[in-house]
Protein backbone atom coordinates (compact mmCIF):
# COMPACT_ATOMS: atom_id res chain seq x y z
CA UNK A 1 0.00 0.00 0.00
CA UNK A 2 1.01 3.64 0.12
CA UNK A 3 0.08 6.92 -0.87
CA UNK A 4 -0.93 5.50 -4.37
CA UNK A 5 -3.99 3.73 -2.81
CA UNK A 6 -5.20 6.96 -1.44
CA UNK A 7 -4.61 8.38 -4.99
CA UNK A 8 -6.36 6.07 -6.96
CA UNK A 9 -9.51 5.78 -4.35
CA UNK A 10 -9.78 9.83 -4.80
CA UNK A 11 -9.35 9.93 -8.70
CA UNK A 12 -11.50 6.94 -9.09
CA UNK A 13 -14.09 9.00 -6.93
CA UNK A 14 -13.62 11.66 -8.71
CA UNK A 15 -14.16 10.23 -12.07
CA UNK A 16 -17.12 8.19 -11.15
CA UNK A 17 -18.68 11.51 -9.63
CA UNK A 18 -18.24 14.14 -12.35
CA UNK A 19 -20.99 14.24 -14.65
CA UNK A 20 -21.35 17.63 -16.04
CA UNK A 21 -19.87 17.71 -19.35
CA UNK A 22 -19.79 21.84 -20.18
CA UNK A 23 -16.86 21.27 -18.37
CA UNK A 24 -14.35 18.59 -18.64
CA UNK A 25 -12.14 16.18 -16.42
CA UNK A 26 -8.61 17.23 -16.65
CA UNK A 27 -5.63 15.31 -14.77
CA UNK A 28 -2.68 16.90 -13.40
CA UNK A 29 -0.48 14.42 -15.34
CA UNK A 30 -2.60 15.67 -18.75
CA UNK A 31 0.05 15.75 -22.00
CA UNK A 32 2.58 18.74 -22.61
CA UNK A 33 1.93 21.53 -24.45
CA UNK A 34 -1.85 21.10 -25.43
CA UNK A 35 -3.92 24.03 -24.89
CA UNK A 36 -6.64 23.32 -22.15
CA UNK A 37 -10.43 23.79 -23.47
CA UNK A 38 -12.26 27.14 -22.49
CA UNK A 39 -13.63 25.69 -19.37
CA UNK A 40 -12.95 22.73 -17.37
CA UNK A 41 -12.07 20.74 -14.20
CA UNK A 42 -8.20 20.01 -13.18
CA UNK A 43 -7.61 17.06 -10.58
CA UNK A 44 -4.62 16.60 -8.77
CA UNK A 45 -3.94 14.54 -5.37
CA UNK A 46 -1.49 15.62 -3.04
CA UNK A 47 0.19 13.24 -0.87
CA UNK A 48 1.31 15.20 2.49
CA UNK A 49 2.45 13.52 5.93
CA UNK A 50 2.82 9.66 6.73
CA UNK A 51 2.78 8.32 10.06
CA UNK A 52 3.93 4.89 11.34
CA UNK A 53 2.74 3.35 14.98
CA UNK A 54 4.21 -0.31 15.65
CA UNK A 55 1.66 -2.18 16.71
CA UNK A 56 3.93 -5.79 16.79
CA UNK A 57 4.72 -8.41 15.07
CA UNK A 58 5.69 -6.36 12.19
CA UNK A 59 2.15 -4.55 11.79
CA UNK A 60 1.99 -0.80 12.12
CA UNK A 61 -0.89 1.50 12.03
CA UNK A 62 -0.24 4.06 8.83
CA UNK A 63 -1.58 7.32 9.11
CA UNK A 64 -1.42 9.38 5.41
CA UNK A 65 -2.49 12.80 5.15
CA UNK A 66 -3.41 14.90 1.98
CA UNK A 67 -4.73 17.29 -0.44
CA UNK A 68 -7.12 17.11 -3.15
CA UNK A 69 -6.76 19.89 -5.69
CA UNK A 70 -9.34 20.70 -7.95
CA UNK A 71 -8.92 23.46 -9.85
CA UNK A 72 -12.18 25.00 -11.51
CA UNK A 73 -11.95 27.47 -14.58
CA UNK A 74 -14.25 29.26 -17.00
CA UNK A 75 -13.13 32.04 -19.38
CA UNK A 76 -12.36 35.26 -18.20
CA UNK A 77 -15.27 37.58 -18.93
CA UNK A 78 -17.60 34.75 -18.32
CA UNK A 79 -20.07 35.54 -14.94
CA UNK A 80 -17.62 34.02 -11.82
CA UNK A 81 -21.42 32.71 -10.70
CA UNK A 82 -21.60 29.59 -13.28
CA UNK A 83 -17.56 28.99 -11.36
CA UNK A 84 -18.90 28.70 -8.15
CA UNK A 85 -21.62 26.09 -9.27
CA UNK A 86 -19.41 24.04 -10.84
CA UNK A 87 -16.77 24.24 -7.05
CA UNK A 88 -20.97 23.24 -5.62
CA UNK A 89 -20.51 20.49 -7.60
CA UNK A 90 -17.25 19.34 -6.84
CA UNK A 91 -17.61 20.21 -3.13
CA UNK A 92 -20.61 17.93 -3.29
CA UNK A 93 -18.60 14.99 -4.51
CA UNK A 94 -15.74 15.13 -1.63
CA UNK A 95 -17.57 16.49 1.41
CA UNK A 96 -17.76 14.14 4.06
CA UNK A 97 -17.15 11.23 2.23
CA UNK A 98 -14.84 8.14 3.09
CA UNK A 99 -13.84 4.65 1.09
CA UNK A 100 -16.27 2.41 1.35
CA UNK A 101 -13.61 0.33 3.76
CA UNK A 102 -13.53 3.72 5.33
CA UNK A 103 -10.02 3.68 5.83
CA UNK A 104 -9.98 6.93 3.43
CA UNK A 105 -12.00 10.25 4.66
CA UNK A 106 -12.41 13.49 3.36
CA UNK A 107 -12.46 16.21 5.37
CA UNK A 108 -12.60 19.89 5.49
CA UNK A 109 -12.53 22.17 2.34
CA UNK A 110 -11.32 25.17 1.31
CA UNK A 111 -11.04 27.70 -1.89
CA UNK A 112 -9.31 29.90 -3.41
CA UNK A 113 -8.64 32.56 -6.51
CA UNK A 114 -6.14 31.31 -8.80
CA UNK A 115 -4.38 34.10 -11.06
CA UNK A 116 -4.55 33.34 -14.14
CA UNK A 117 -3.87 35.20 -17.42
CA UNK A 118 -6.77 33.31 -19.72
CA UNK A 119 -9.02 31.71 -16.90
CA UNK A 120 -11.52 32.82 -13.97
CA UNK A 121 -10.04 30.13 -11.63
CA UNK A 122 -10.79 28.75 -8.34
CA UNK A 123 -8.98 26.16 -6.67
CA UNK A 124 -10.76 23.35 -4.44
CA UNK A 125 -8.65 22.16 -2.03
CA UNK A 126 -10.24 18.97 0.04
CA UNK A 127 -7.98 17.45 3.15
CA UNK A 128 -7.87 13.85 3.45
CA UNK A 129 -6.81 11.36 6.17
CA UNK A 130 -6.54 7.57 5.57
CA UNK A 131 -5.61 5.38 8.68
CA UNK A 132 -5.37 1.37 7.51
CA UNK A 133 -2.98 -1.71 9.38
CA UNK A 134 -0.21 -3.07 7.43
CA UNK A 135 2.65 -5.26 7.64
CA UNK A 136 6.24 -4.16 6.82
Amino acid sequence: MGHSTDIDLLRKRMIAQWTDKSAPLLHNNAKAGTAPPPKFIRLAVRPGTETKRNLGNERHRVIREGRVWVHVAIPIGEADANAWALVDKVTAIFSNWSSPDGALRCGPITTDIVASATHYMIAVKVFYRSSRTEQS
